[in-house]
């Protein structure tokens, strides 16, 4: 059952178009369940989750983590659960709306079926 936990910066106003751009789980190469949790360190980071050209999940609201440094726990942080095809690729989007950087924390599990 591979896994990942990323952090990452979110820009000001920007997007990461893709947390697991060039990670070995971007393409699971199989059907897979996917879950997907996450936190950021203050309010205001969107996430958008696609498998290959389905929209999983739009602008889903990332929690702001419980304490410094803990990063996302399953189930409690759970953005999304989906099934992936063999052939889709992993894409997590995560925007910020506010005027200051904000790091996020991105758990990934893919469970082949």
């Amino acid at each position: 059952m591979p896994s990942r936990r990323l952090s990452v910066t979110v820009p000001l106003n920007g997007t990461v178009t893709n947390v697991l751009a060039g990670e070995d789980i971007e393409f699971p190469g199989r059907t897979a369940e996917v879950e997907i949790a996450a936190t950021a360190a203050a309010a205001g980071v969107v996430m958008d989750v696609q498998f290959g050209s389905d929209l999983v999940t739009a602008a889903a609201v990332v929690g702001v983590e419980s304490a410094a440094g803990v990063g996302p726990k399953l189930p409690d942080d759970l953005i999304t659960s989906d099934v992936s095809a063999a052939a889709d690729r992993l894409v997590v989007r995560l925007s910020n709306t506010t005027a200051g950087n904000i790091v996020a924390t991105v758990f990934v599990r893919v469970q082949p079926i």
